[in-house]
């Protein structure tokens, strides 16, 4: 369930980010409306100014075609910087899982093993296991051995999860 959340807070910080750069007028999705500004709107005189302007960057000479192309290499720039910052955005957010996860094993790992057992019993297995990955073997099996005398079954699939999961 945590996890779900997790997912959950990573798609809208993900969205809300590519939000506010098209807001921003910083990134063009082709799939929707451009952004105009108010002077654009209340003067058309400098709207015609613009598409004449933009009339003569291209060459004159090139096809239509040769000038679609080129709108289309413009706009699959723009989708690979799109890409660019999405990617950021979730190795940011993967590094700070990782960053939580550490936080999280360095507290369980100072803490009496007992203590810490009870606390591992009452997560979610899999976010335990990673936790438990993140320490170093005789604090884990201090953990694992506190654990093992309430719920060996559950002990059994933490050590067995922890080889999967090994280290972030």
């Amino acid at each position: 369930m945590k996890w779900l959340m997790i997912l959950g807070f990573l798609i809208i910080v993900i969205v809300g980010t590519a939000a506010g750069l098209y807001f921003s007028g910083t990134v063009k999705f082709p799939f929707l409306p451009s952004q105009k500004s108010e002077k654009n709107q209340s003067s058309p005189d400098i709207v015609q100014n613009q598409s004449s302007e933009k009339s003569t960057l291209l060459p004159q000479n090139q096809s239509k075609t040769e000038q679609s192309q080129n709108i289309n290499n413009n706009s699959s720039s723009i989708n690979q910087n799109q890409k660019n910052i999405i990617q950021t955005a979730a190795e940011k957010a993967k590094q700070q899982e990782e960053l939580k996860l550490q936080r999280e094993a360095k507290v369980l790992s100072n803490m009496d093993p007992s203590d810490a057992a009870k606390i591992i019993d009452n997560m979610d297995i899999s976010l335990a296991a990673k936790i438990l990955s993140y320490m170093n073997n005789k604090e884990a099996s201090d953990i694992l051995s506190e654990l093992t005398s309430s719920d060996p079954k559950k002990a059994t699939k933490l050590l067995n999860m922890m080889g999967a999961s090994s280290g972030g």
